[in-house]
């Protein structure tokens, strides 16, 4: 029996993470590439993986490899971008691993921030029936996120009047400017123009008149605060 392969069983590809702030004397060729930076590390995946490793320091989020996040941490306080650069294209995940594990090894993991040696990521994996069992029975009745009411009500105290520097706002603005149109950006350009039926259009009425007096306050008072930061940021023209 043939073994299933899924939709995406050649769009892997394995891609290198450039340091703009290390520009090399010489630009390096591999595989028809040219380096013009220092490569500081070599992943591989499908869709816009490559990307999310700038976007998830940018959000504040940890990830399992610290030395990474610092090195992307420090090209966007240096207000450069992360460059993200395809090496191998159209590949199998099995072979997408083999191509991961002989870029490090040329490279030199020394040289790189990846903490193996390649070859251990877990796209194409599918977990099996009974694993899923597992998870889930251990997930139930388990909450995600804020566990009571008191924590929700410190995180608000926190985050009460939190703005980020100017400096802040710029390298964010930079990094975004620059960034690759995503799945997400696709979607809402083949939404635009889109009409909606008499029948949609009347439940998202209702939806909006179902709101209490409190919570429109509230978003229009968010709202507010949201354009008077765009403008002083002069993302909204005057």
């Amino acid at each position: 029996m043939k073994k299933r392969r899924t939709k995406w069983t050649r769009d892997c590809y394995v891609y290198a993470l450039l340091d703009t702030r290390k520009p090399l004397d010489e630009p390096v060729r591999y595989m028809r590439r040219w380096f013009e930076y220092k490569p500081f590390y070599i992943g591989m995946g499908h869709a816009d993986r490559m990307h999310q490793h700038a976007r998830a320091v940018l959000r504040g989020k940890t990830t399992e490899n610290p030395h990474k996040d610092r090195v992307i941490r420090k090209i966007i306080a240096a207000g450069l971008e992360v460059k993200g650069m395809k090496l191998h294209e159209g590949k199998t995940p099995k072979q997408a691993k083999g191509c991961e594990v002989t870029l490090i090894s040329r490279i030199g993991r020394s040289n790189l921030t990846n903490q193996t040696d390649g070859g251990d990521g877990t796209v194409g994996h599918k977990q099996s029936k009974r694993t899923k069992s597992r998870i889930s029975s251990a997930k139930k009745g388990k909450c995600i996120g804020p566990q009571s009411e008191e924590h929700r009500a410190k995180i608000g105290v926190a985050n009460t009047g939190r703005k980020h520097s100017d400096e802040a706002r710029a390298k964010m603005s930079t990094v975004l400017s620059s960034r690759v149109i995503t799945w997400g950006d696709k979607i809402s350009t083949t939404l635009l123009g889109r009409k909606k039926s008499k029948e949609t259009r009347a439940k998202m009425s209702l939806a909006k008149q179902s709101c209490s007096e409190e919570t429109r306050a509230k978003l229009s008072a968010a709202a507010t605060a949201q354009w008077k930061d765009n403008r002083e940021n002069h993302l909204i023209s005057r």
